[in-house]
């Protein structure tokens, strides 16, 4: 029996008509420690059976993980954790999820979603108020680096990269052999070539970029 001192306002001895008060803990939260505490301790056969009934749904899975926390059980909120993919939640839900539990899985997941769009995809009100203004404006500044980042490396590795592999001529927009922009592509190779340049140099930017905004 769970037991509270006096202290505390609560009877030594709860009855139904003195239950012990949680403070702070819903129906759906208390229930979901429940059932997880019942499957854990109820004899299951096999372990899909177990599985089956850990099928949680995904607001019973934040309910749980708010109770964890809240009363510390680690394992618990460990396993919970596990159970997520914060790729499956809007942007703002990751970034105040994470900010709430210390989960910078889930503040990755949300940087690297607001960083990989195009740049007529903006920040949504809730995802800047989730976000908070200093950090919004991180956000939009590593996106305009990266823009200029991956921009810059893909055209000093133009010349290097595409036109070795290719026999075909190029003529450039710019004297600057540096800075120098093919205007024709009449090579599929060329072209799916600068492609790959570009993905992978985008790619290596947002992760930077990342890992800069996490620390």
């Amino acid at each position: 029996m769970l037991y509270l001192p006096t202290i505390y306002g609560y009877s030594p001895n709860p009855t139904d008509d003195k239950p012990i008060v949680l403070p702070d803990v819903t129906v759906k939260e208390f229930k979901s420690l429940l059932r997880f505490f019942y499957a854990m301790k109820s004899p299951i056969p096999t372990k899909k059976l177990l599985v089956d009934v850990l099928a949680f749904e995904q607001d019973e899975k934040l309910a749980l993980l708010r109770i964890a926390h809240k009363f510390v059980f680690d394992n618990i909120f460990e396993y919970i954790c596990g159970e997520f993919e914060p790729g499956s939640f809007p942007v703002a839900d990751r970034v105040c999820v994470g900010d709430k539990y210390g989960l910078k899985n889930w503040l990755s997941s949300a940087y690297k979603t607001t960083l990989e769009r195009t740049p007529d995809q903006k920040l949504s009100f809730e995802e800047a108020d989730a976000l908070g203004l200093k950090r919004t404006v991180r956000v939009l500044e590593a996106k305009n680096s990266i823009l200029h980042e991956a921009r810059v490396d893909d055209l000093k590795n133009v010349q290097s990269t595409v036109a070795s592999r290719c026999k075909k001529k190029y003529r450039y927009d710019s004297e600057d052999d540096d800075m120098a922009v093919p205007m024709t592509l009449s090579c599929s190779c060329c072209t799916q070539q600068m492609n790959d340049i570009s993905v992978g140099n985008m790619e290596n930017a947002v992760a930077r970029a990342v890992e800069n905004l996490l620390s």
